[in-house]
């Protein structure tokens, strides 16, 4: 198992719990791993989506200073990723997006919107940034904030309804 993946999901039609994951696929393959670790299996639900979050109007750019710090084109496209599980009755949501960062009123804002969605607190929905510095400035471009957020909506109400048994071992 030297060089195994710190995590996987699987798909089972063995499965029998509750545990979903609507995932990030990629994320797991640790090569550096010296020593054996205790394998953790929990039996889970699962399905991979991406949403495609790059503007396509001219946007006022974060991550950097120059004197016109407006977007010229597209080099490569800005991605969300979400992931949803249930497991005991409670729901939960890490959702992944190529961007500096929201402040956090917007993430707040964000995360109330998700878990409303889910029937569950914002402390069951998460936001993780890649920290690129050539992203839209969400606080500036509100247009472009409601666009990430309905595109955001739109992934985790798929994966909501596109659960399937999987085993997640860690």
């Amino acid at each position: 198992m030297e060089n195994s993946p710190s995590f996987f999901v699987q798909n089972s039609t063995e499965a029998t719990g509750r545990l979903r994951f609507h995932g990030i696929s990629g994320i797991l393959n640790r090569k550096d791993r010296k020593k054996k670790t205790e394998r953790k299996e929990v039996v889970t639900d699962e399905h991979l989506r991406e949403a495609d979050i790059t503007p396509d109007t001219v946007v006022e750019l974060v991550g950097f200073f120059r004197p016109d710090n407006h977007s010229r084109g597209i080099r490569d496209p800005l991605k969300l990723q979400t992931m949803v599980w249930e497991y005991g009755g409670e729901t939960a949501c890490l959702i992944t997006l190529d961007s500096l960062g929201f402040t956090v009123h917007l993430s707040n804002a964000l995360r109330g919107l998700i878990a409303d969605l889910l029937h569950t607190g914002t402390d069951h929905v998460m936001t993780a940034f890649s920290h690129t510095h050539s992203a839209p400035n969400a606080a500036e471009e509100p247009e472009y904030f409601d666009f990430v957020c309905r595109r955001v909506q739109s992934a985790v109400k798929d994966a909501l309804n596109s659960l399937s048994p999987a085993l997640a071992s860690w």
